[in-house]
């Protein structure tokens, strides 16, 4: 990678961008690039070259394909419902991440989400958690 030719292999994405904003599976790639690291919270958990591995493992777990694409589940689709259960994303995501909150990201962070129950959009922002709620 370019970054790792120019400020060696420890350059993490984090060191370059402000703020990082993903949706769907992309806010979990936003948290896993920002998220600090146990053995050193100044640097990320995951690199950018992690990334396509941890997907091509965890997709099919993530994004199953559904051989009973029956009446209700196309009813479920079109009333709004969610594509996939997310239990298993849910899961992982604990294990991957276990207690980090946003507040602890080492860059801006921004996760645009929808409540299927409240039928609402959720963003998770650094910037609420690290200015606004000092307010």
């Amino acid at each position: 990678m370019i970054e790792e030719e120019i400020d060696g292999l420890d350059a993490r994405i984090v060191d370059y961008f402000d703020v990082i904003a993903g949706t769907s599976t992309g806010g979990l790639i936003v948290a896993m690039i920002t998220a600090p690291a146990i053995a050193n919270p100044t640097r990320p958990i995951y690199a950018a070259k992690d990334l396509a591995p941890f997907y091509i493992q965890h997709s099919p777990n993530i994004f199953p394909r559904s051989r009973r694409d029956n009446i209700a589940n196309s009813l479920n689709n079109l009333l709004g419902g969610p594509k996939y259960d997310g239990r298993y994303l849910n899961s992982l995501t604990k294990r991957t991440l276990g207690n980090i909150t946003i507040k602890q990201a080492l860059t801006g962070a921004v996760i645009p989400t929808f409540d299927i129950k409240r039928l609402q959009p959720v963003i998770f922002t650094t910037y609420d958690v690290r200015y606004i709620k000092k307010q």
